[in-house]
């Protein structure tokens, strides 16, 4: 699941009924589309108007298209056959993915250029998150233990880690100073804000 904080709309993916979709913060407005395959992974642009996917096709790719469902475009083989957690960095637009068959993170760009692997996981990630300079990585470790791990973007070195007693398959940073907001509107377009007083990272815990 994804946030458009700039019109209040939740969008997600479901892997078995192979749809995506949108809603608004309150339940309203529900849209469903049916034209995607195996969708793992959901992150969104609010800026550019995009949303990003991943399909567990063969090979896996990386899916794109605008927030109102049209313009669909197929990006890239992205390296991995089992994706299961992405990340958005929209200061720089890129995306960070990684799945459940291999350590590497890999990351591109909007358009499909300059494609990299910008390192390794100490253990297999099923989900990953941004903060500043650093990827943050749920990786779970067995039914009753998990790691978070950061590692450095710029260099792919590893930064630090947190063991948890817990098994965790989802993970996400709440940080404001990255979500902007509209204050007003101007002759050149709409002006925003930034609101930059929340920095914490939200942990799912589970096993099934």
């Amino acid at each position: 699941m994804a946030v458009d904080w700039l019109t209040l709309t939740l969008y997600y993916v479901d892997y078995v009924t192979e749809s995506r979709g949108s809603m608004t913060y309150d339940g309203k407005g529900l849209t469903t589309k049916y034209d995607v395959t195996k969708p793992t992974a959901l992150v969104v642009d609010p800026f550019a108007r995009y949303m990003f996917w991943t399909e567990e096709t063969s090979p896996a790719k990386l899916v794109r298209s605008d927030l109102d469902f049209k313009n669909r475009r197929d990006l890239t083989d992205i390296g991995l056959q089992h994706p299961t957690g992405m990340t958005i960095d929209l200061k720089v637009n890129r995306i960070y993915m990684v799945g459940s068959d291999s350590r590497l993170i890999y990351s591109i760009d909007y358009e499909e250029n300059n494609k990299q692997i910008i390192g390794r996981s100490k253990y297999v990630a099923i989900d990953i998150t941004n903060y500043q300079d650093s990827l943050i990585l749920a990786e779970p470790l067995g039914i009753s233990s998990g790691m978070v791990e950061a590692i450095h973007k710029p260099t792919g070195e590893h930064e630090g880690s947190i063991m948890l007693d817990s098994y965790i398959s989802a993970i996400t940073i709440a940080d404001e100073s990255n979500q902007l907001r509209t204050i007003s509107q101007t002759p050149t377009g709409l002006l925003y804000d930034c609101n930059g007083n929340i920095n914490t990272f939200s942990l799912v815990f589970g096993y099934s």
